[in-house]
């Protein structure tokens, strides 16, 4: 059973800063009427401003459980390009009924940047919040990058309403719409929402050995190709992007030369396709090829529930996380769900954690604007120096090292 998405209604300006979805971001059922504005941020002649710094929504009155609310617009509208402030300038409040609260602090830097710096942001934040760019949008002849920012909820059947407040002057917000995603709870266990893998995140889904999650990105990958009608070429050459990914993360994980050969192979076979159905199970077979061997065999009883698994921890592994919260999570006791964590991954709980952890440490350390100790915080390390010494040993050098080598590849 298919998720609901649901878009709740806004309080709108009659003339604002537009943001017609397309791709992928149309499934979010979004609408493309102008954005609520917080007050704040910087002068804009002609932009209409709430008068607070609230947006309050309305959940909708539907059936079944919530399970995440996506946020898209433009985050932020900073004052002084590459300031951003220094404290919190946003809160998300989910309400409940009987008073109860959730609450989210969007951090500068992490949650939310300038949006005028139109690269595109791909990332999972480690604390039930992920962060995607949808697009861009135009007003007054500047261009903005325009984000979802999406939150896992804990399957909420008592949603009252959901505000989002600004308490800054120096950031302001752009909110297009808010979405409610509803899940029967009769539906399905063990289906999953995903926003897709990117390739960015494939090198690392190799190397920590999450067969799961490699499936799903062939799985991706087939039914893109299947959708370029007109350009045999570009299917051809993202088949060929894939499979060149793979083969780096395998190398760098000591494969044999032979690796260097196999690209050659795919190069030709890949060439020689004359229709996109062949070039999608040349893709698929040439990523099994590549594979086999390095992940373990999934049992039947295993696969399902550790997709749960690698799920909920991909999109929690900032957390206190322990293998007893996700067998408790999976309704297994804690020795079955060792039993079946290593025998799908190779790898007992505590070690993939880890890994996952120094994977997104190394992304953010590339991507975002953030101290080394910020990252360390960020993906769930006790100390900077632990994070160092962990992160030097796994990578061969100190994430300071990363952190400038990014710097450069984005001064060039």
């Amino acid at each position: 059973m298919r998720a609901l998405r649901v878009a709740a209604e806004l309080e709108r300006p009659a003339r604002g800063i537009q943001f017609s979805p397309g791709g992928g971001s149309a499934e979010l059922a979004m609408s493309s009427k102008a954005g609520w504005v917080s007050p704040g941020g910087p002068r804009l002649a002609g932009l209409e401003r709430a008068a607070t710094g609230r947006l309050t929504v309305k959940a909708p009155e539907v059936g079944g459980e919530c399970t995440r609310l996506s946020f898209t617009g433009i985050f932020a509208l900073i004052s002084d390009l590459g300031q951003p402030a220094e404290e919190s300038a946003a809160t998300i409040k989910v309400e409940r009924e009987g008073g109860h609260t959730l609450s989210y602090t969007l951090r500068p830097g992490y949650h939310y940047r300038d949006a005028r710096d139109l690269v595109p942001i791909h990332q999972t934040l480690g604390d039930g919040l992920a962060l995607m760019t949808s697009g861009g949008a135009g007003f007054e002849g500047e261009e903005y990058r325009v984000d979802t920012l999406s939150i896992d909820l804990p399957r909420l059947k008592d949603i009252t309403e959901v505000a989002f407040c600004v308490n800054g002057a120096s950031a302001a917000f752009v909110i297009f719409d808010v979405v409610f995603e509803f899940e029967n709870s009769m539906g399905c266990p063990f289906h999953h929402q995903s926003r897709g893998v990117s390739l960015d995140e494939l090198a690392a889904v190799i190397r920590i050995g999450d067969r799961p999650k490699f499936d799903r990105a062939v799985r991706q990958l087939s039914d893109g190709l299947l959708k370029m009608e007109h350009d045999l070429d570009e299917a051809r050459g993202t088949a060929l992007t894939f499979l060149s990914v793979i083969s780096a993360a395998l190398l760098e994980l000591g494969a044999p030369r032979e690796m260097h050969l196999f690209l050659l192979r795919a190069a030709r076979s890949l060439d020689g396709a004359k229709d996109l159905a062949t070039v999608s199970q040349i893709a698929m077979e040439m990523s099994e090829e590549a594979t086999r061997g390095h992940f373990r065999d999934e049992g039947e009883e295993g696969d399902p529930l550790i997709r749960r698994a690698l799920t909920y921890i991909d999109r929690h592994f900032a957390r206190d996380l322990t293998d007893e919260v996700l067998a408790d999570h999976l309704g297994l006791s804690t020795s079955h769900f060792r039993f079946l964590f290593k025998k799908s991954t190779g790898q007992p709980f505590q070690k993939y954690l880890m890994g996952l952890r120094l994977e997104k440490a190394r992304r953010m350390l590339l991507d975002l604007e953030v101290t080394v100790a910020e990252v360390a915080r960020a993906c769930g390390f006790v100390s900077a120096a632990h994070f160092s010494r962990t992160f030097s040993h796994r990578f061969g050098c100190p994430p300071t090292e990363i952190k400038q080598s990014g710097r450069r590849v984005g001064a060039t």
